[in-house]
């Protein structure tokens, strides 16, 4: 499995930060870094989440890293302050 790490940038505008954050929870893409007009978002996952997440989103990203390792076990661990769901 490849994972790739991508920034994605764009206008975070009063009126559309609702919009952006709502699409960061579906994909689960953090916000790194909010201006008065900007923002940036750190989309990380295989190709298809990413592009899936460029497409929905108006952000313009750039990507940055491919990993082509498997994920393990300490990778998909929760972490600490993280809550754990029962199923």
């Amino acid at each position: 499995m490849v994972r790739e790490l991508v920034l994605n940038q764009g206008e975070g505008r009063l009126e559309t930060r609702s919009e952006i954050m709502q699409i960061c929870d579906i994909f689960r893409a953090k916000i790194v870094h909010v201006a008065h007009d900007q923002v940036i978002v750190e989309t990380t996952g295989d190709d298809g989440k990413v592009n899936a997440f460029s497409s929905c989103s108006s952000l313009r990203g750039a990507r940055l890293a491919r990993n082509p390792r498997a994920r393990s076990q300490a990778d998909s661990a929760p972490r600490s302050g993280a809550r754990r769901r029962r199923v």
